[in-house]
């Protein structure tokens, strides 16, 4: 059974309403072994299946680049967690989730391009 963690996502507009407040994005988080922060996104990158030192790694987009570091240790404790109990799926929130009036959509993945795959060098 795979293991999985959902992601709060901008699915249908760019605020926070109803027709989107419990939209999620499930990623498999199976061979995940480290996570990264970098411009206010996290990185998870999953074993070498590729061959030849190359890896997979999937770039989470958050609205506003709102992820810090320590949100990437906790994404990290997470996973390891969820590996030990595929049956379960969370949600990842970001520390500083409390959306405001001005920015309503900031801590979600981004609505258009809430992720992208990148092939490259094992971290």
């Amino acid at each position: 059974m795979a293991s999985r963690i959902q992601f709060p996502y901008n699915g249908t507009t760019t605020a926070v309403s109803p027709d989107n407040a419990h939209t999620t994005l499930s990623l498999n988080v199976d061979g995940a072994y480290a996570v990264t922060s970098a411009s206010g996104n996290l990185t998870v990158h999953y074993e070498d299946t590729m061959g030849a030192g190359k890896s997979l790694s999937v770039l989470l987009d958050y609205v506003g680049s709102t992820a810090l570091v320590s949100d990437a240790a906790r994404l990290m404790s997470l996973i390891k967690t969820v590996q030990q109990q595929p049956s379960s799926c969370p949600i990842f929130k970001l520390t500083n989730d409390i959306p405001s009036a001005s920015t309503p959509a900031n801590f979600r993945l981004e609505k258009d391009t809430p992720f992208s795959a990148i092939l490259g060098d094992a971290v």
